[in-house]
């Protein structure tokens, strides 16, 4: 159960992290502790596929103050275990703008608000940041066109969302989409 039981509209940056690796809980906690953005104003999301072994060494490390939700994928299947951990931490995000952080990073201290005033001037209803819009443009830039790569990406996980958020009208349109 989280610390801190935030309702939808009290949190405004959702800042998702999937992890499946050992020693990344300092430098996360470190660098999410020096936001400028109020922490009453974000949480965080970690989905850690070994949640039960390190579930004692998360909450004693990070400090109470922050709105930590530390859980478990849904399943563990090798083959899809990232779309796994995406979509459970998707399903739980109270936030109106989602920030993909990966366990590696290091993130400026202005980074959530920065990236709050985006959303706040350009967000649509649906709005994803963080650094898997810069790896899509980089991979744009030998792969394929940006303007596919961007609309691909838009597409993977607005899907996403709305199956975690809304899985029975997901449901209902993807099975009534193609009829015949």
């Amino acid at each position: 159960m989280p610390r801190h039981c935030l309702t939808v509209s009290d949190v405004d940056v959702t800042v998702l992290t999937i992890t499946y690796r050992p020693g990344y809980i300092d430098t996360m906690t470190q660098c999410l502790v020096e936001q400028n953005l109020p922490r009453d104003r974000w949480e965080w999301v970690l989905v850690d596929d070994l949640h039960s072994v390190r579930h004692e060494l998360v909450a004693a490390y990070v400090p109470k103050e922050i709105n930590l939700r530390h859980m478990p994928p849904r399943e563990i299947r090798m083959e899809s275990a990232t779309a796994i951990a995406v979509n459970t931490g998707l399903a739980v995000a109270r936030g109106k703008l989602v920030y993909f952080m990966a366990d590696y990073m290091y993130l400026h201290p202005t980074c959530l608000e920065r990236h709050w005033d985006i959303y706040q001037k350009h967000g649509p209803d649906v709005f994803i940041s963080g650094p898997i819009v810069d790896l899509i443009t980089y991979f744009a830039e030998y792969g394929f066109n940006k303007a596919h790569s961007t609309a691909y990406a838009i597409i993977c996980y607005q899907t996403a969302y709305l199956k975690a958020k809304h899985p029975t009208e997901f449901m209902a349109a993807a099975l009534t989409s193609v009829m015949g």
